[in-house]
């Protein structure tokens, strides 16, 4: 595959994962309990599956990576953030806080994808 294509197939994986969490943020600043709680364990199942080891989504392990190398730039903690958040997502009322953790992680991705956009029109 060309660098091209490499660049667009991370490009798409990223904004794919990049748009779920803006949307469950945004979600989550409301005050419509139903909706918070799905959004929480939307969010909580999708950090877990990147968190995990596992050889089965190779697009969770390509975030999960991106995360682990970026995310320090963003936070000091980098994804030692993750274990504290997905405990708050789970009761399904997430805090300020947490939403703030999500939003460095969302950036953080949004980072990378604009970077991988930029690669893909040869601009990197």
């Amino acid at each position: 595959m060309s660098d091209m294509g490499l660049n667009a197939s991370l490009y798409q994986q990223l904004r794919s994962y990049a748009d779920r969490l803006d949307r469950a943020i945004a979600v989550l600043r409301g005050n419509d309990p139903v909706s918070v709680k799905l959004a929480s364990a939307e969010i909580a199942a999708m950090l877990r599956e990147m968190s995990q080891n596992s050889q089965q989504n190779p697009h969770a392990r390509i975030v999960w990576m991106i995360l682990k190398r970026e995310l320090p730039r963003t936070t000091p903690e980098g994804v030692g953030i993750v274990p504290g958040l997905l405990a708050s997502l789970e009761t399904g009322k997430p805090g300020q806080t947490d939403i703030g953790k999500l939003e460095q992680i969302a950036l953080t991705i949004d980072r990378e994808c604009a970077d991988a956009g930029a690669r893909m029109r040869g601009r990197l």
